[in-house]
């Protein structure tokens, strides 16, 4: 099974807190049967860290705050996210802090 935690507020390698916290408890979980994937903003090749493998995505939070912030469009703004889903084919997505955009990613 392949579960992927995705983050939206940037590079889950750098984060702490809260999204530390969640990453720990997703990677105790990783047995051999479960692929841990980490999907977060930024750039570059999937790297692998544990068991865990980070993934990233692009935001274009210009556009994002636009949109959704000053015109309350609620548009959906991560269209390289959904490449990424389609490209790893999770069984089970979390999305860290950003519940209402579920309808949005499993469309």
């Amino acid at each position: 099974m392949r579960v992927m935690q995705i983050h939206f507020w940037g590079d889950a390698r750098n984060l702490t807190g809260s999204v530390e916290k969640v990453l720990s408890g997703f990677a105790e979980m990783a047995a051999d049967d479960i692929e841990l994937d980490i999907a977060s903003c930024g750039n570059g090749e999937p790297q692998s860290s544990g068991k865990a493998t980070y993934v990233f995505f692009q935001e274009n939070r210009l556009i994002n705050r636009v949109c959704n912030k000053w015109l309350g469009l609620h548009s959906f703004t991560y269209p390289s996210l959904i490449r990424l889903i389609e490209a790893r084919h999770p069984d089970l997505i979390h999305l860290h802090n950003r519940q209402e955009i579920a309808d949005e990613i499993i469309r």
